[in-house]
């Protein structure tokens, strides 16, 4: 059964050691701003990035953690801009009803500070692709040489 709706993603989700990262159980799928978006089961996600003083106010484990999950997702993978990234995420806090004091300090926060973590995705997903294209590269040696004995 695939989650259909972004309020019982929470039912779906293994927390991980520590508390600060949980591990999708099934995989999900969200439709938002026009946009059909999966995020696959074993997917890792350290919910929202807010410092432990500040959670009296937002909390990263309540009603933002299942936005937060897709918008790791989004960061992550890469399909979307940045900004479409960070909208989809404001989209959802909605649908979730996230008070709006809550929803425009983590929005704004994400818009403001969220470019270093967007780099650095960027960066593993380019590793990631360099790793396949090595193997890759090495299987078809491997096979060459099989075939020139």
């Amino acid at each position: 059964m695939i989650p259909d709706s972004i309020t019982n993603l929470h039912k779906f989700l293994l927390v991980m050691k520590g508390y600060r990262t949980v591990k999708l159980l099934q995989t999900f799928v969200v439709r938002s701003l026009g946009y059909w978006i999966t995020v696959p089961v074993g997917f890792v996600s350290d919910l929202a990035n807010i410092p432990r003083i500040f959670w009296w106010f937002v909390a990263p484990w309540g009603k933002i953690a299942s936005a937060a999950i897709v918008h790791d997702r989004l960061y992550h993978t890469g399909e979307l801009s940045r900004q479409e990234a960070d909208l989809v995420f404001l989209d959802l806090m909605l649908r979730l009803n996230v008070p709006w004091y809550q929803r425009e300090l983590v929005y704004w926060s994400v818009r403001i500070g969220g470019r270093a973590a967007w780099k650095r995705s960027r960066k593993v997903q380019k590793d990631e692709e360099a790793a396949k294209v090595y193997e890759l590269v090495n299987l078809s040696r491997e096979n060459i040489k099989e075939k020139t004995r």
